[in-house]
């Protein structure tokens, strides 16, 4: 039995981790978009119709920009702030697959499925790199864990609280989330012949319940979008918000009506979880062919969270349009998946000493160390090959080593689990105080943004010039920019941003410069192997220039 105040203990130490990511910048695209677009809805106090640097926005439902507007409005509108609100659904998604898995299975099962799912590589990204997808983790996997709840105690207020969840997950990315719902538990339904549980009077007061919370977004779809008609977006007029969020987000991108279309192979998600379910995805494949032949048997403890994944992945990978955080949202599935195989390869090894499974926790020990064995390689040739290290650094990461190990080898977790663990954490250290703050350096729209805060400047006297800022730059600026076209319209005093051509470009036209500010630049979150090597990063970065026009050379 794990010894309950160490396990808690380990688990302030992973989270702890998780806000070690804290301390860098909001990341282009995504996170700093969504970010920016709470701030403007904290700054306008438009919370029904939503916008984007203040044109109209389309594209995910609004509950994360809600609730985040309003941590923002009682804590102010900062980078913290924001991840704050993801950092509490990732531990709402942790908790409930741990609650989910006592309904089904003993210790430690449980205790595992929430560890594998805490220590996945997802975690540490979507608790640094904040999406939506944090957030609909945690309303899907509340809302799997309360339904079961509900349908084993039938009480009234459980099944309305869990479909109040699904109604969060609705306003957080689309029907998907109701759509893991009704795979999860339809198909287990189905399998187990509960034919009672397929139609029952409370799911009635459930859809109530939704349709009640999603009318202040419906309300706000109607009136930005579908009483304007005019309004042109994604090249059309006659857009409609209902059916945008209700069918074309979702379903579109499977009959075509969508115009987004990328990475449509099958087997795109399950090579990201290569990564992003690291270092578990053996064994979770493994598992999931076991549990796979448990159910066409009839042996198996429970289905929801194979159903849940399976049908899950086939509707997403499916999709004309996919990215590697789509499957995410199932992770709490493939963590159960793996917290049963691990438990009973370990018992079936135990009582048969000489079998298959023996052969295959052996093979899978040595496997699992050189696999995350490779993953702490990551340090030293990122230290060689990216970005040089202090030897304080190597210090310290060395002494927080020894501390975990400390704390590891009290608790009662496979041998293979603990070397997992202690490499997943020191290696997110890394990343979260050396990898991450000397790459962020390389993002112009927060590098920028910032320092036109700290020197004051505002809407009136900053311009740009033949170059494209970013949502992390108005969101740390509080600068909406504007462009100069007329070079001649530029006034003394006035701060431009520019690459090196239009450096030039206002040096010619007749404008004396003082260069404020310099420095690479590069899209972070699309690295390339040239760029990540320190001796061709030069070549494959942009250059920018602030500067402020302290002077005008006329010509007669």
């Amino acid at each position: 039995m794990i010894k309950h105040y160490r396990y808690y203990l380990l688990w302030l130490v992973i989270l702890l981790v998780y806000m070690l990511g804290w301390r860098i910048d909001l990341m282009d695209v995504d996170a700093a978009q969504y970010a920016s677009i709470s701030k403007e809805m904290t700054q306008n106090h438009s919370y029904l119709k939503v916008y984007d640097l203040g044109r109209d926005y389309l594209d995910k439902p609004p509950m994360l920009f809600w609730i985040t507007a309003f941590f923002m409005n009682i804590f102010g509108t900062s980078d913290v702030t924001y991840r704050f609100v993801n950092f509490i659904f990732a531990i709402i998604a942790i908790y409930s697959t741990y609650r989910f898995s006592t309904k089904y299975y003993s210790p430690p099962i449980p205790y595992y499925s929430a560890l594998i799912l805490g220590i996945c590589q997802a975690m540490f990204l979507i608790t640094q790199d904040c999406r939506t997808d944090t957030m609909l983790m945690g309303w899907v996997m509340l809302s799997i864990w309360l339904f079961s709840e509900a349908l084993s105690t039938n009480k009234l207020p459980t099944y309305i609280i869990s479909f109040a969840a699904m109604a969060g997950g609705l306003m957080t990315k689309g029907p998907i989330a109701l759509v893991v719902v009704i795979f999860s538990f339809g198909s287990y339904f189905i399998y187990r012949k509960k034919w009672n549980n397929i139609f029952k009077w409370q799911y009635l007061v459930g859809l109530i319940t939704i349709l009640l919370l999603l009318i202040p977004m419906c309300i706000g779809l109607y009136q930005q979008f579908d009483l304007h008609p005019e309004k042109i977006l994604y090249n059309q007029t006659g857009n409609s918000g209902l059916k945008f969020f209700f069918w074309t987000q979702s379903f579109g991108r499977i009959t075509g009506e969508s115009t987004w279309s990328e990475h449509g192979s099958f087997f795109f998600l399950l090579q990201n979880m290569l990564w992003s379910f690291a270092p578990w995805i053996l064994l979770f494949l493994v598992g999931w062919f076991l549990k796979l032949k448990q159910i066409i048997k009839g042996n198996s403890i429970e289905e929801v969270s194979f159903f849940g994944f399976t049908l899950t992945y086939i509707a997403l990978a499916l999709s004309r349009y996919q990215l590697p955080h789509y499957i995410f949202v199932v992770f709490p599935f493939a963590s159960i998946i793996t917290a049963e195989t691990l438990h009973e390869i370990r018992k079936k090894t135990r009582i048969e000493r000489i079998s298959k499974f023996t052969k295959f926790y052996t093979f899978y020990y040595i496997f699992n160390f050189f696999i995350v064995s490779a993953l702490l390689l990551l340090i030293p040739l990122i230290h060689i090959y990216v970005f040089p290290m202090t030897w304080g650094l190597f210090i310290a990461l060395g002494l927080i080593a020894l501390l975990l190990i400390v704390l590891l080898r009290n608790l009662s977790l496979p041998t293979f689990l603990k070397h997992s663990i202690l490499i997943i954490l020191i290696l997110n250290i890394f990343l979260s105080t050396w990898f991450y703050p000397n790459l962020l350096q390389y993002q112009l729209g927060s590098n920028v943004g910032k320092f036109l805060k700290h020197n004051h400047r505002t809407q009136n006297d900053f311009f740009t010039y033949k170059i494209d800022t970013s949502h992390s730059f108005v969101f740390y600026s509080d600068i909406l920019p504007k462009s100069i076209d007329n070079v001649g319209d530029a006034d003394l005093g006035n701060w431009i941003l520019t690459d090196e051509n239009g450096f030039r470009e206002l040096e010619q036209n007749g404008l004396i410069l003082k260069v404020v500010k310099s420095g690479l630049h590069t899209a972070v979150t699309t690295l390339s192997i040239e760029w990540l090597n320190k001796n061709t990063r030069l070549q494959n970065s942009g250059k920018y220039y602030l500067v402020e026009v302290t002077g005008k050379l006329y010509h007669s």
